[in-house]
C-alpha cells in the first residue's frame, strides 16, 4: 500500500491506495480495514470495505502533522498481515534574521541599501523564497514597498529614501506555507553632508608680466569637485592672495574663479551658480548651486584664470583655495 503525496501540501487530500491485492489460500474475498492516525491518535477507521483507497480531506489535516495510514485486510474469518505507511504534512518555514540595515540605527546615510537578511530554514528542506516589506510606521501600515517571490537574502531598491525613520520585516515562503514575519527593524535616514576635491592642485607653470592663462582647456586642468553626501549641496569658495602686486590684490580680474560641468553634463543648477568668471575673494563667494549627489552625476569643475601685471615681481606665487560645502536649499 502507498499514502500519497509523499510530500504533502496542507492543500492536498491524503490517498491511501492499496497497490497490490492481498492473496487468501481459500479463494474468499477480502475487504479492507482502514485505520488512520494523525499525530499517533486514532483519527478515523473504515472497516471491512471493498474499497481499494480510502481519502482523508485536506479540511481534516494541518501543517506539521504526520499521518499514519493502516490497512487490514479481512477475509470474512480472519485478518491478515497489516501494511501502514505514513508522511508529514509540509511544515512552515523558518524565521530569517535582519542583518541590514540594523535595528534602531541613527544616523543612517545611505539613501538606496541592500537590505539582507539571514537565510530561514526549513524542515521539510523545500526551496524559500521571501517577501520583503518597508514602511514609515512601526505598525507596517501604509506600506512603502512590499515585494514577494524574491530568491535572494537580499533585496535593492533603486529609488531614494526620504529623511526619515523607516520600517522593514522579511518572511519565508516555501511555494505554499507563509512562515512568521521576522523581527520589525527600524532605521532613521539622515542627510549627510560630504564633498571632496578629486583635482586639488593647479599648477600654471611659468608667467611672463601681461601674461594670462587658465583652466578652460585643461592645460593645466580645473580643479575637480565631487558631492559625496546624499543630497544636493551648494559650495561657497574663498582663497589666500595669489599675486605681490598691490593692484592685483584680491576682488581684482588678475585672479578669478567660476564653475564649470564635467564629462558627467548638467550636474549642478547652472542658471543659480557663478559660470562666468568672478573675482577671487578672501570672503566666502557662492560658486555653485545644488550639485547633485547620485553616482554618474556629482562632480563639477571650478576653473581659475590667472594674469600677470607688468609691474608683478619675480618669484614662487600661491594662493591656498578653500571650498565651503552646506546642504541645499540652505
Amino acid at each position: 500500500m502507498d499514502l500519497t503525496p509523499d510530500d504533502s501540501a496542507v492543500s492536498s487530500d491524503l490517498a491511501c491506495t492499496i497497490t497490490t491485492n492481498a492473496t487468501d489460500a481459500d479463494n474468499d474475498y477480502i475487504n479492507y480495514t482502514y485505520q488512520w492516525y494523525r499525530n499517533g491518535v486514532l483519527f478515523r477507521t473504515l472497516q471491512y470495505s471493498s474499497l481499494w483507497s480510502d481519502t482523508i480531506s485536506s479540511a481534516d489535516t494541518s501543517a506539521g502533522e504526520e499521518w499514519n495510514c493502516t490497512v487490514t485486510p479481512f477475509d470474512g474469518t480472519v485478518n491478515g498481515t497489516p501494511a501502514s505507511d505514513k508522511v508529514t504534512i509540509n511544515r512552515y518555514p523558518g524565521l530569517p534574521i535582519l542583518n541590514y540595515p540594523a535595528n534602531n540605527t541613527d544616523m543612517f546615510t545611505n539613501r538606496t541599501p541592500r537590505y539582507n537578511w539571514t537565510n530561514a530554514t526549513d524542515p521539510d528542506n523545500d526551496t524559500l523564497t521571501y517577501t520583503f516589506q518597508l514602511s514609515r510606521y512601526a505598525d507596517m501600515s501604509a506600506l512603502e514597498l512590499n515585494i514577494s517571490q524574491i530568491a535572494a537574502n537580499s533585496y535593492y531598491n533603486a529609488t531614494e529614501l526620504d529623511f526619515t525613520v523607516y520600517y522593514w520585516r522579511v518572511r519565508a515562503n516555501d511555494g505554499e506555507l507563509d512562515g512568521n514575519w521576522s523581527d520589525i527593524f527600524n532605521f532613521s535616514v539622515e542627510k549627510y553632508l560630504s564633498i571632496t576635491v578629486e583635482t586639488d592642485t593647479i599648477a600654471f607653470g611659468s608667467l611672463f608680466p601681461g601674461d594670462a592663462n587658465d583652466t578652460t582647456t585643461n592645460n593645466p586642468p580645473p580643479f575637480r569637485i565631487e558631492n559625496d553626501g546624499n543630497w544636493e549641496a551648494n559650495i561657497s569658495i574663498n582663497a589666500t592672495s595669489l599675486w605681490d602686486s598691490e593692484k592685483a590684490g584680491l576682488g581684482t580680474r588678475y585672479y578669478q574663479f567660476k564653475a564649470n560641468r564635467t564629462d558627467e553634463g548638467g550636474t549642478f543648477d547652472w542658471a543659480a551658480s557663478q559660470t562666468s568668471w568672478a573675482n577671487m575673494s578672501s570672503h566666502k563667494l557662492s560658486l555653485i548651486r545644488q550639485l547633485n549627489h547620485s553616482d554618474g552625476a556629482d562632480s563639477m569643475a571650478v576653473d581659475i584664470r590667472i594674469a600677470a601685471r607688468s609691474d608683478e615681481p619675480p618669484s614662487t606665487k600661491t594662493s591656498r583655495v578653500i571650498f565651503w560645502a552646506s546642504t541645499y536649499p540652505g
